[in-house]
């Protein structure tokens, strides 16, 4: 027997199959893994950011409940006719 016949009688057959599939699934666990804590982290971020922005309405709310805005103006007006000017009008009529 040659050393090459020795060679391929002592070696054991490999289950591609299992490699690949191994592999793939291995890559693909790694890839959930990663989205769900990368997931987890911006529902923590922005949670706590939500959190932030509430405090910070309630306190403007708190700040502004007796001040005014300064550049409202309401939009009801109310006009008077002056006493005088009715009395004109009427007087034409």
């Amino acid at each position: 027997m040659t050393d090459i016949e020795t060679f391929y009688e002592e070696c054991y057959e490999v289950d591609v199959l299992a490699i690949v599939l191994s592999t793939v699934g291995s890559v693909v666990a790694i890839g959930v893994i990663t989205l769900l804590l990368w997931r987890l982290y911006t529902y923590l971020a922005d949670r706590r950011e939500y959190a932030k922005f509430e405090l910070e309405v309630k306190a403007m709310n708190e700040a502004d409940s007796g001040m005014e805005n300064e550049l409202y103006r309401n939009p009801v007006t109310r006009y008077r006719v002056p006493e005088a000017v009715m009395a004109k009008l009427e007087e034409e009529d």
